[in-house]
């Protein structure tokens, strides 16, 4: 079913289907389609809401069945704030079914949510990120609002509270709501690494001293309990030192063109296993 479909209905999702819940327009989960098609699997994509009414969710002996038996790829989902208040409310319980399905589920989940919602423990704040993966945690994070400090691109990188997207100084200066940032050491280089599972992939491969990239970040994303991230470490100017600056658990197409065709091998052999 490549048609997108959010509706008030369920769906009479077939056995031999992957599920894909996500919002429309996203581009890893319309590239998904093809390689899913190709597995002999029927990829059904649906939103929240539809996801949700599709599956139902039986305490027996105290144990949770979930039915139907369905893998299922579970992308960023979202509140939207130009819904009327019962909207935001209707779909509020969905996604808190949604949260339980893929949780409780015993069928193949990437993205599957843990016991603090969808994205595991990873959260906007890098700070917070550190701690909870059990990286140091010395360098400063600042949160700040109505100030125009600093007055010009002076090393520092701003965001707003709900984007991992860095604001440049001429949106910094027109933005009135609450920002935090970082300071940015002089001379950092950055490498990616995707991580799936027990997986790692590294954009760059630079080699830093002490260090394997590709290991911290698999032990990063099971700290926060994520089965798929991206990660951007900051490393000094002469390759060492790295550092978190970025984690996100919902990584556009786009940003994956260094690993996809492994990537996908590994997400289509974890899926239809």
């Amino acid at each position: 079913m490549s048609k997108f479909s959010d509706a008030e209905e369920m769906y009479d999702i077939p056995e031999n289907a992957v599920l894909i819940v996500s919002e429309r327009g996203d581009s890893f989960a319309d590239a998904l389609m093809r390689p899913i098609t190709a597995s002999g699997r029927v990829p059904v994509r649906l939103g929240a809401t539809a996801a949700a009414r599709s599956f139902t969710i039986i305490v027996q002996d105290g144990d949770a069945i979930v039915t139907p038996q369905i893998p299922m790829v579970i992308r960023m989902p979202r509140l939207s704030g130009m819904q009327s208040a019962d909207a935001r409310f209707l779909k509020g319980e969905a996604l808190a079914a949604l949260w339980a399905i893929a949780a409780l589920t015993t069928a193949a989940v990437l993205g599957r949510p843990g016991p603090m919602g969808f994205g595991g423990g990873c959260s906007l704040s890098a700070s917070v990120n550190e701690l909870r993966g059990g990286l140091r945690t010395n360098r400063m994070e600042v949160f700040m609002q109505g100030l125009t400090w600093p007055q010009s691109d002076t090393g520092w990188y701003f965001k707003t509270p709900d984007s991992v997207e860095p604001l440049n100084h001429e949106q910094r200066a027109a933005y009135p709501g609450p920002q935090r940032g970082r300071y940015i050491r002089p001379g950092e280089q950055y490498e990616s690494v995707l991580v799936l599972g027990p997986d790692a992939w590294c954009r760059g491969g630079a080699r830093i001293v002490g260090h394997d990239l590709a290991q911290d970040s698999i032990k990063l994303a099971n700290q926060l309990g994520l089965d798929m991230a991206l990660i951007l470490w900051a490393l000094s100017e002469d390759l060492r030192d790295p550092c978190l600056a970025r984690i996100t658990p919902w990584p556009h197409r786009e940003d994956l063109d260094f690993a996809w065709d492994p990537f996908v091998a590994a997400a289509i052999s974890h899926l239809t296993r």
